[in-house]
């Protein structure tokens, strides 16, 4: 079953290889387009000396949410061997091709478009190179801790901040943005999905999404939970039907 998840709640979950763990998620890389998680930020501990490394969902092979756990389908070996990745600056797209070559993941199409795709690649670092922008880096690929707080926007002004997205463990999708709206007399929290976002300014931080003010104040509100229950979700999802 689908179980829905803010994404803030995922910062501190340990991953687990078949031989041991690995390390902890401390960021997510998410596509701004498709609004897919690439990749789950997670520093090792002293066994590799705390490098950051880039673990992909298409890695995960189960989820524990009552231990915080992530398990995945990679050894220790197989990460201490993965090609290195300054995580303090922008992935290119050989970066992401060493990635897809070293653990035979699938690619993206190129910019994040679904995930994960039907087959394995062979070689994908000749998808990198079939792109015009070659070594430039992905301005797709966001970070989430980055993405936090930016102010959001519709058609009557200022609504508020980012507070949070959702995931789900059955795709890795974000589904919806939580806006805190503390410029609202009742202060409420509120869900809006994340198909309604018409643009994201990265110089200003700002959000624009299509939806009234009136349509944002009426939808479920925001709960203070870890993981939306069955009942919240279908909630949400009958709210907002397109998805």
């Amino acid at each position: 079953m689908r179980m829905l998840f803010n994404i803030s709640k995922l910062m501190g979950w340990r991953l687990s290889a078949k031989d041991g763990e690995i390390g902890k998620i401390t960021d997510i890389y998410f596509d701004d387009r498709s609004w897919q998680i690439r990749y789950f930020i997670v520093e090792t501990g002293n066994w590799l000396f705390g490098r950051k490394v880039l673990i992909a969902p298409y890695a995960v092979t189960g989820v524990v949410a009552a231990d915080k756990l992530l398990a995945v389908g990679m050894n220790k070996e197989q990460i201490r061997n993965s090609p290195d990745i300054d995580t303090d600056r922008p992935v290119s797209r050989q970066m992401e091709a060493a990635l897809f070559d070293h653990y035979s993941w699938p690619y993206y199409g190129g910019a994040g478009m679904g995930y994960p795709t039907t087959g394995m690649v062979e070689g994908a670092s000749k998808f990198a190179n079939s792109q015009s922008s070659d070594g430039d880096a992905d301005i797709h690929l966001r970070s989430y801790s980055h993405v936090s707080d930016y102010m959001v926007h519709n058609e009557d002004g200022f609504i508020g901040n980012v507070f949070d997205f959702v995931t789900s463990d059955e795709d890795w999708r974000i589904p919806f943005l939580i806006i805190d709206t503390h410029n609202w007399a009742s202060g409420d929290m509120t869900y809006a999905p994340t198909y309604r976002i018409s643009s994201i300014d990265w110089h200003t931080h700002e959000v624009r999404v299509g939806l009234s003010t009136q349509v944002l104040r009426n939808s479920p509100k925001y709960g203070h939970q870890d993981a939306l229950s069955e009942a919240f979700s279908h909630d949400l999802y009958k709210y907002y039907p397109m998805l």
